[in-house]
């Protein structure tokens, strides 16, 4: 039985430098043997698939690639990348997204609590007494009321 249970989906189009931030964002995170990452790729034309394979030869956390021949539109290549999972959950992030230090952790104790029909990570930034900005990850979860037929 693996391991892996959530499954971190994120489609692209032309975002090679935010993906790499992104990714950077997820070697952060300490659960990474609990994490699959799996990226769609619309038909990029800049060095998408170069960032890729720097960070799978890293081999820090499990990433599958596919390419697709040619642009099949953005909610094609949203539904593509949750169909690479092989995870009972899934977590849908743009490419231009990044996870705080901790997103990872907090989130997986609860994924066995809740029939979890959305997550979503909203950067939240609050400033202390001191004026100092700080931004923190404010993570929104609801669960299913009814069964969803896509």
């Amino acid at each position: 039985m693996s391991l892996t249970k959530l499954s971190i989906c994120i489609p692209t189009y032309n975002r090679s430098k935010y993906l790499d931030r992104l990714l950077h964002s997820l070697s952060l995170n300490i659960h990474l043997p609990f994490v699959h990452v799996c990226i769609s790729d619309n038909a990029s034309d800049d060095n998408t698939s170069e960032t890729v394979s720097r960070w799978q030869s890293k081999g820090l956390f499990k990433i599958s690639y596919h390419r697709n021949k040619s642009n099949i539109g953005a909610d094609r290549n949203y539904f593509q990348s949750i169909e690479m999972a092989e995870t009972q959950y899934c977590w849908l992030m743009g490419s231009d997204d990044q996870l705080a230090s901790n997103a990872i952790e907090l989130i997986m104790p609860q994924l066995h609590l809740f029939d979890i029909a959305l997550v979503q990570s909203k950067p939240l930034v609050a400033k202390s007494k001191h004026g100092k900005a700080t931004t923190y990850s404010h993570i929104l979860m609801r669960t299913i009321y009814d069964n969803i037929n896509i």
